[in-house]
């Protein structure tokens, strides 16, 4: 590899990882914007249903398991 190669290749390499910290800092900006949309009683709210979805998902699992039990 001559001079002009490696100095061509340097460029391109300093060239990606630019454009690669730019669409990362783009993405972390849109995830940041998105969190900012809702309020503290929206994520309390979520938070809430996604545990009432665990439980509700736990006590399924666990009838069923009693309906197999009563079953033999």
């Amino acid at each position: 590899m001559d001079n002009s190669q490696a100095l061509i290749f340097l460029i391109l390499i300093s060239v990606l990882a630019g454009l690669w910290d730019w669409f990362h800092a783009k993405k972390n900006e849109v995830k940041k914007s998105k969190t900012e949309q809702f309020t503290s009683e929206d994520l309390e709210l979520a938070e809430f249903l996604e545990k009432r979805q665990e439980i509700n998902d736990l006590f399924l699992l666990a009838e069923a398991k009693l309906r197999r039990i009563s079953k033999k």
